[in-house]
């Protein structure tokens, strides 16, 4: 090797330093030329709120960053700035606008056929400006956007996918079907339908189970209850044989022809217990039975007042304060006031007038009833004139017509009857009333 070199022209020699002063230069030469003149791009710079922005300006930042904000028209630049904190982003401005459209876009990265624009979480989202909430509320799109699809008896409401560039929302069960494709889309809602009918009449069929249990258990328990009232009749029949003697078998046991409630005999027997609400609820009269004679009517009173009455107390605990006949009518009134229980009879045809404008318990019907003669008139309008502004001739105290109509006052403490009018024909008496 020392050969070779003595033997290498001095020309054509190069030592160590310069040949990497070569290399280097012919790297730097095969560099290009625009890398050097290379800079980043300027971005541009978010205003902050400061002394130097206007009242008019300052406001629409107030209202831009919350949309209910109100009472802003009295307030003065100190107060704007401290309530804005100044330095802080202007985000009315469009160079925050554009970031904010820029991390929208981000956001915006579920595509599906539903929808021709990417979709973004609804949860991530600010709630629309049309519902005026300010860029610095809390409340999110998913709080209270719904879904516009909206497939009857699958749809969930809440938004799970939105656009904000259409205003478009989604909820999850919706996006799910409506990404599918066409075929299977009508394979899927078909089955969901058939699962929905299916739960339908399963949720059917248990409410007529659960109904017919309901039933089958008030069946036992009224023949629970019949047995026990039949024993107990038994047993006070026995104690009391002496004093059941003078009551007929009808009387103790009436026949359904006693007691049709639909076709009732001449003189019918009723039954009124008080209950706990009598100042609110008037005590209503129920039918017990009816029958051709008076003094059957009578009997069945005291047998019902008695020995079968609804108190479940037997003849020596109850006490009749008040036991009247009528000398006129004949008609027979027990009542025992520290009960509130009363037995009486009326003629039949005054039966039904017992409970106007009073609530009547049917124990025929399914449920409570407002009971009334004739429908109630809605406005004084409904009424004639005649029955709305008598006349001197219906006025007059002194020569009344055949009906009187007259009201109930107190005065000084006591009850007592004042004359209103009176007519001619009980139709007009009755509307006057009402």
């Amino acid at each position: 090797l020392k050969t070779k070199m003595d033997l290498t022209p001095a020309s054509s020699q190069v030592t160590h330093s310069q040949r990497t002063k070569a290399d280097n230069s012919n790297v730097n030469s095969a560099r290009p030329l625009k890398e050097e003149n290379k800079t980043s791009p300027k971005v541009p710079s978010i205003p902050t709120v400061s002394s130097s922005m206007t009242i008019a300006q300052l406001k629409e930042e107030c209202k831009v960053r919350d949309g209910k904000v109100k009472g802003l028209s009295g307030k003065n630049k100190a107060w704007f700035l401290d309530y804005l904190v100044e330095g802080t982003e202007v985000e009315s401005s469009l160079e925050w606008q554009k970031r904010y459209d820029k991390f929208n876009e981000d956001l915006h990265k579920y595509n599906s056929i539903c929808h021709a624009h990417p979709l973004a979480d609804s949860t991530a989202l600010r709630a629309p400006q049309n519902l005026d909430y300010g860029t610095r509320s809390s409340q999110r799109r998913a709080d209270c956007a719904v879904c516009d699809i909206e497939h009857r008896s699958f749809c969930q409401q809440t938004a799970f996918r939105s656009c904000e560039k259409c205003n478009f929302d989604i909820c999850k069960a919706c996006f799910e079907l409506e990404s599918l494709p066409q075929s299977e889309r009508k394979k899927v809602l078909d089955a969901k339908r058939e699962a929905l009918k299916k739960k339908r009449e399963e949720k059917e069929r248990q409410f007529r189970e659960q109904m017919r249990q309901i039933k089958e258990q008030q069946r036992l328990e009224e023949q629970r209850k019949d047995r026990i009232r039949r024993e107990e009749k038994a047993r006070r029949e026995k104690k009391y044989k002496t004093f059941l003697a003078k009551f007929p078998e009808n009387v103790r046991n009436p026949i359904d022809r006693n007691t049709n409630i639909d076709k009732k005999l001449k003189y019918s027997v009723w039954t009124s217990k008080e209950s706990d609400s009598m100042y609110t609820d008037p005590p209503s009269k129920e039918f017990n039975s009816s029958y051709d004679t008076i003094d059957d009517a009578n009997l069945r009173v005291e047998y019902v007042f008695y020995y079968d009455n609804k108190l479940g107390v037997e003849k020596d605990d109850i006490c009749a304060h008040h036991d009247t006949v009528c000398k006129s009518t004949g008609m027979r009134n027990m009542d025992d006031r520290d009960r509130d229980w009363t037995v009486s009879v009326v003629p039949t045809v005054a039966f039904d007038y017992l409970n106007l404008l009073s609530y009547e318990y049917h124990l025929y019907e399914e449920k409570d009833r407002l009971y009334f003669s004739k429908p109630i008139r809605k406005s004084q309008t409904d009424f004639e004139k005649e029955i709305r502004h008598p006349t001197l001739k219906h006025k007059n105290e002194k020569k009344k017509l055949q009906y009187t109509v007259w009201t109930l006052d107190s005065f000084r403490g006591f009850l007592c009857k004042k004359f209103n009018s009176s007519f001619n024909s009980l139709e007009q008496a009755n509307e006057r009333a009402e």
